[in-house]
């Protein structure tokens, strides 16, 4: 599929995959917002360490055994180029 982006816009895509979150922006716009944020549902254990393109990132995460749900806060990333964001 072939997505043509113009300068005045911007589509971000993300990708999500055992332990990881992938995001990858394309376009001219920049994005003001920022991902703070992640909720990830069956996840089988609890994170360690998070990590942002391979560096370790200061955030919060909480961990529920019962449902395998993590909520990782205090992420603050900005939505442009590709990031991984890693637990």
């Amino acid at each position: 599929m072939l997505i043509v982006v113009t300068a005045d816009e911007t589509i971000v895509t993300f990708f999500a995959q055992e332990g990881s979150l992938t995001l990858r922006a394309a376009g001219g716009y920049e994005v003001p917002q920022f991902l703070e944020q992640i909720t990830v549902l069956g996840a089988k254990a609890e994170p360690k360490s998070v990590t942002l393109s391979g560096e370790e990132v200061s955030s919060t995460s909480e961990w529920d055994d019962r449902i395998g749900r993590v909520l990782v806060t205090g992420l603050s990333v900005k939505l442009d180029g590709e990031k991984v964001v890693a637990w």
